[in-house]
């Protein structure tokens, strides 16, 4: 692991609610009288929990106040309001996240978002349902998969302005299987050529932009690693960051990891850490025996050096884990895994699904209390 990173450094994965006000900029609506009004009050609560420095925010509210209905009117407040997100993992003890924890994602569609940068994939008319609540609009693959431009990651240079020193951003991309999973294929011969063909015509181009602006991580979600298999995730994985200098991670939160993934995903050899889902199964009592984290043993068995991003709060329940749960599930899963270098502290997922404030904020500091509290044993 990167010798930047302290023992058990707790990371999030990579998604935050973002605020209404937001999310009405990333689809160009009219910014009318009330909706300024509206805008400015929940800017306002934003930088009050934040403890955000008027200097930090004020162009934000100054634009918000003089709207415009042009597309670079949007786009530009957007960027700014970028200093939110960046502050709430600050806010959260947080060293390492992602920059706008998915905040350039109109209601948290990771899916939709990658393909509309993309030539060769064409959205439909038809929404079809993804996962938990959530629905998409599938593209279908009618010509090669070719990238139209690099991402718009403006997050990671705004990130730059406003991190702290010592800070460490991250990136997050969605993955190739889980791209092409949701997509229909009229192109190509077979699945496998689809997503290879994303790995290197999409996720490869866009992780050498991305290193080249200042992320000092990559990570790659695959929730659909169990459906088109762990060897072709592993392949797709290897082909995306193959002789690029970075530090790559691989998120997975849907599957049995035992029968679908590992060992087999192991096969991915550029990645130094592979983040899993395992609180959602885990009790909630302190003194419990924490089954959630038993995978970890068969872990264990088989590591060749790489670690364990262990999620220590379920991301589907508003309920808030204490500081003393997720210190006895994280020592749970160092016992398991042997070692405190192959553990590091992340929520089972992103935290879209969770009110910011009431719920994401207060889980996330009592992860970072947990990890504090258990790396001190070791020092």
């Amino acid at each position: 692991m990167s010798a930047k990173l302290r023992l058990l450094e707790p990371m999030e994965v990579g998604s935050l609610r973002a605020a209404s006000f937001a999310e009405a900029l990333r689809v160009h609506a009219n910014f009318d009288s009330k909706r300024v009004k509206k805008s400015l009050a929940e800017i306002k609560e934003w930088g009050q929990k934040l403890k955000i420095k008027h200097k930090d925010f004020g162009a934000l509210k100054k634009l918000i106040q003089n709207p415009e209905q042009s597309e670079k009117w949007h786009d530009k407040a957007i960027r700014l309001s970028l200093v939110l997100p960046v502050r709430f993992f600050q806010e959260a003890g947080l060293r390492v996240y992602s920059p706008s924890g998915e905040w350039h994602l109109v209601k948290g569609d990771m899916y939709q978002w990658e393909i509309h940068q993309i030539k060769g994939i064409t959205l439909g008319n038809d929404y079809v349902r993804s996962f938990d609540d959530r629905i998409w609009l599938p593209g279908i693959i009618e010509d090669p998969i070719k990238l139209a431009h690099a991402f718009p990651n403006d997050e990671v240079n705004i990130a730059l302005k406003y991190a702290k020193k010592g800070d460490i951003l991250k990136f997050a991309f969605s993955g190739a299987l889980t791209q092409i999973f949701w997509s229909m294929n009229e192109y190509y011969k077979d699945v496998q050529e689809a997503v290879l063909a994303y790995a290197k015509e999409v996720l490869r181009p866009n992780i050498k932009d991305m290193i080249k602006r200042g992320a000092s991580l990559i990570q790659i979600d695959e929730p659909q690693a169990h459906q088109l298999g762990a060897k072709l995730c592993a392949e797709a994985f290897n082909v995306a960051t193959k002789g690029i200098k970075g530090e790559f991670y691989l998120h997975m939160c849907f599957g049995k990891y035992r029968e679908e993934i590992f060992p087999e995903i192991m096969e991915a050899k550029n990645c130094e850490l592979f983040t899993l889902e395992l609180s959602n199964g885990d009790p909630w009592e302190v003194n419990a025996a924490h089954t959630g984290y038993d995978f970890l043993k068969d872990f264990a068995q088989y590591n060749d050096g790489r670690a364990i991003g262990v999620g220590l709060f379920d991301i589907h329940n508003p309920k808030v884990e204490s500081k003393e749960l997720q210190q006895k599930r994280l020592e749970t899963a160092i016992k398991n895994l042997g070692d405190p270098k192959y553990a590091f502290p992340f929520p089972d997922c992103g935290g879209r699904q969770l009110h910011p404030f009431d719920s994401y904020l207060p889980k996330l500091k009592n992860m970072v209390a947990a990890a504090d509290r258990v790396r001190s044993q070791y020092e």
